[in-house]
């Protein structure tokens, strides 16, 4: 009778049994290196001419990557970052404020309301649409290289 004995099973068990541990590990490496790289394309290429032209710098300094698990967000918490970003057509507000004239002197000038027709100016899914290549070869890469026996 022929008699087949397969030995280090064990470790095959407990390599495989730490293979989502290891890929979760390495995806969120990944994730954070991408984040990193896209704020630092936003905020240089998008946010200096690209898309927008840098007024103040708050906008581009407020743009920010977070890693929460194996999800990456890429975002800014300035009020007016989704008016360039999505476009706005309605009715803005603008309230009372100071002019300052050429020749000296100040105007008061009352609040008052303006039609806008915002067109959208994306700076955040342009930038995501034109690293898609990189992202994806990245994240699979992490994937491929913590999921090798």
């Amino acid at each position: 009778m022929l008699e087949i004995q397969i030995t280090g099973t064990e470790a095959i068990a407990a390599n495989l049994q730490s293979m989502p541990d290891r890929v979760n590990t390495a995806l969120q490496g990944a994730l954070q290196s991408l984040a990193d790289q896209l704020v630092s394309y936003v905020q240089e290429n998008k946010l200096s001419g690209q898309v927008l032209n840098r007024r103040s710098g708050a906008l581009a300094s407020s743009i920010v990557g977070t890693v929460d698990g194996v999800t990456c967000s890429i975002g800014s918490d300035m009020p007016y970052a989704a008016f360039w970003e999505y476009g706005f057509t309605g009715t803005e507000s603008v309230r009372s404020y100071i002019r300052k004239r050429q020749k000296g002197g100040e105007v008061a000038v009352r609040a008052f309301t303006r039609m806008i027709d915002q067109a959208p100016r994306s700076y955040l899914q342009s930038a995501l649409d034109e690293n898609g290549d990189l992202i994806n070869s990245t994240v699979n890469d992490a994937i491929k290289q913590a999921s090798a026996l």
